[in-house]
């Protein structure tokens, strides 16, 4: 899975990087393109009931006025450590300076990076999950469009683990007992980063 989920990642940017390299600049235009390209690099902590960990999100995207719209993926290491993928969406208000204030949201799936996890009980299998992330940040303006971020908010994750238990019996075959386990993750969100 996590072979898919790095093709996934690198075709992706290679397509973008593509797409953003044919752009072209006319020499004294006067015409204001609508959409722009946007990337955010982001690196933050997440804290909730199983402690403190560390959070990673590369997102691309586009920009409207003042929305923004983008695909992203991380790594999320609070309690396993997993994948998520997601839709970010931005809301931009600009302030007196020049510097943006925005509401964000984002939302899609989460996959664990390691399915099986013997640490925790015998033989745990995880899987995919939803995962949420929304609140409101700060953008230091460095350029025109480009500057760090600042940004705090709430988020959850959601993973399913199960686990084949055997019940002991004194004549075999011994029957198998199936468990699953529902986590709901539920924590803060503090990033800070760039925006391109």
């Amino acid at each position: 899975m996590a072979t898919k989920i790095s093709l996934f990642f690198f075709f992706s940017f290679l397509f973008l990087s593509v797409c953003w390299a044919q752009e072209k600049k006319e020499a004294g235009s006067k015409n204001k393109v609508p959409f722009h390209r946007v990337s955010v690099v982001q690196v933050g902590t997440i804290h909730g009931e199983q402690g403190m960990e560390m959070q990673l999100q590369l997102i691309n995207g586009i920009s409207y006025r003042s929305w923004q719209l983008g695909l992203g993926g991380g790594l999320d290491y609070y309690y396993v450590r997993s994948v998520p993928v997601f839709l970010d969406v931005r809301k931009l208000i600009k302030d007196d300076d020049g510097n943006l204030i925005f509401i964000y949201g984002q939302g899609g799936f989460n996959y664990p990076w390691v399915k099986k996890v013997a640490s925790l009980q015998p033989q745990d299998h995880f899987e995919k999950g939803l995962f949420y992330d929304a609140g409101i940040g700060y953008q230091f303006r460095a350029k025109k469009r480009s500057g760090f971020l600042l940004s705090a908010g709430y988020s959850q994750k959601w993973l399913t683990a199960s686990n084949t238990v055997v019940n002991p019996c004194l004549i075999g075959p011994c029957p198998l007992f199936k468990n699953e386990y529902d986590y709901t993750l539920k924590r803060w969100s503090f990033k800070a980063g760039y925006r391109f």
